[in-house]
This record gives structure tokens, C-alpha cells and sequence, in this order.
């Protein structure tokens, strides 16, 4: 049965459309989400820039003794912070990539500051779901391959629907598990396509900068390219939730902004 049929909105879900979607909202807002994409993989930067783990931990440099104790302790300290802010970074900063992708397409104006005001305010319902979402996935992966990558397409709009719906962890969950049913196959392909462009075109651009710019450019020129393709993928899981309730349920992208801001 298809999605149209099925559901009686007369507007079946297709991956064409959440791309075009995404980049008509990467493209009108492109500053915030490239900023906010780059902001977040900052840390992990600014930690690979100031120790140099590619050049140090090297199977030579660690026989000569190169590495030290000191720098090994320094390193897992610097890495482990950095991984924390880069959580803490992107559950605010997708959140407000969440908010203002909705604003757009209704039409809406919001100040930078409400709409932090309001990723704030959902911080830890969306590190609820975060932690949820990959202690299913570890599970589901240890069992094997198929069960986690089952839950990675059930629960691919969680996070979303926690900040547009206002919902709660578990209730995002299921929220996301009724969205996505009849529509997974589709999401699989999307998934697919979403990763195969975010590690195929940056490793391409990886050898060029690290041909043209040595070490500082191969990492700068990673961030800018962090930042374009990161912005762009952020918009692709955001209207992949937005045309599956327009599939749905006829979504009212107005509607549903005064219902986040009220």
C-alpha cells in the first residue's frame, strides 16, 4: 500500500524531496548552519591541532620513544574534554538548527537568542534521547548488525520531534517509531546516501588540502569543509522528519512554531 494511500494526505514521502527541501533551507540560512556546524567539531580541532596524534601516535614515533607519558595523559584529558563539548555543542546546536529550519518554512522570524532560549530549554529531553537512541544501537549491534541498523531508521526523527512536539525521551521515540513505520525503506536509502556523502566527499577533499596545505591546512580546510557539508546534512535529517509528517499528517509548519514558542 502506498504512503498516499495509506495515510490520505496526497503527498508520499521521497528522498528527492528532503534533499531539495535541505538545500533550499541550507541556502536561505546558510551562515547560521554553516557556523553552527563548524562550531561543533571546534573542539576536536583545536585538540588535533595542539597535539598532532596522527604524527605522534605512529607505530615509529612510539618505539623511538618519542611519546611520553606526560603527553599521553595531556592527550586523553584534552580528547575527553573535547568530546564532551563537542555533545554538549551539538545537542544545543541542532536544536537550534531544528528550530530555525521549521522557521523558515512557515515563514516565521526568530532572534538567534529565543531560539537558543529555546534549545536550551530542551537540552536535557534531547540528551535524554541521545542517550537512549545509542545505548539501543549498542545493544541492537551486539546482537547483530541488522537489529541496530533497524532502530538507526525507527528512531531517525527522535530528536527532532523532541524539540518541534515538545515530547520527552521515551515518548520521542515511539513518536519517531510511528512517523517512520511504513516509510523505512525510503529513511534506509537516506541514511545511506547521508553517509556515504559526508565521509566520501570530505576524505576526497582530505587528500587534496593535505597535497596543497601540509598538516594546519589539511585540518583548517577540514573545518570548512566540516562546516558545508555538515550544515547541509543537519537540513537533510531535519526535512526528512518535516515530509514525513507532511506525508503524514498534512503538517502546519506555523502551527507548529507558535506551538514551540507558547
Amino acid at each position: 500500500m502506498s504512503v498516499t494511500t495509506e495515510f490520505g494526505t496526497g503527498y508520499p514521502f521521497r528522498i528527492g524531496n528532503v534533499f531539495m527541501r535541505a538545500w533550499e533551507v541550507m541556502s536561505a540560512n546558510f551562515v547560521l548552519f554553516f557556523a553552527i556546524a563548524v562550531l561543533i567539531v571546534l573542539p576536536i580541532t583545536i585538540v588535533e591541532l595542539s597535539y598532532n596524534p596522527h604524527d605522534k601516535l605512529t607505530p615509529e614515533a612510539l618505539q623511538a620513544g618519542a611519546v611520553t607519558k606526560e603527553w599521553l595523559v595531556g592527550y586523553a584529558w584534552a580528547s575527553g574534554l573535547g568530546i564532551l563539548a563537542v555533545v554538549l555543542l551539538s545537542t544545543i546546536g541542532y536544536g537550534v538548527c531544528i528550530l530555525k529550519a521549521f522557521q523558515h518554512l512557515s515563514g516565521e522570524h526568530r532572534s538567534l537568542g529565543d531560539n537558543l532560549v529555546q534549545a536550551l530549554l530542551r537540552f536535557f529531553p534531547l540528551l535524554g534521547v541521545t542517550v537512549l537512541f545509542l545505548f539501543g544501537l549498542l545493544a541492537g549491534s551486539l546482537l547483530l548488525i541488522v537489529p541496530g541498523i533497524m532502530l538507526a531508521v525507527r528512531w531517525g526523527v527522535s530528536t527532532q520531534v523532541c524539540v518541534i512536539e515538545r515530547t520527552g525521551p521515551i515518548a520521542s521515540l515511539r513518536r519517531s517509531a510511528q512517523l517512520t513505520d511504513g516509510n523505512r525503506w525510503p529513511l534506509l536509502g537516506l541514511i545511506f546516501l547521508s553517509m556515504l556523502g559526508g565521509a566520501l566527499v570530505p576524505a576526497l577533499l582530505d587528500l587534496l588540502l593535505t597535497s596543497i596545505g601540509g598538516r594546519v591546512g589539511k585540518v583548517l580546510g577540514g573545518l570548512l569543509i566540516q562546516g558545508v557539508i555538515g550544515g547541509y546534512l543537519n537540513c537533510v535529517s531535519i526535512m526528512a522528519y518535516h515530509e514525513l509528517r507532511r506525508a503524514k499528517e498534512g503538517i502546519n509548519n506555523s502551527r507548529a512554531m507558535r506551538a514551540v514558542f507558547e
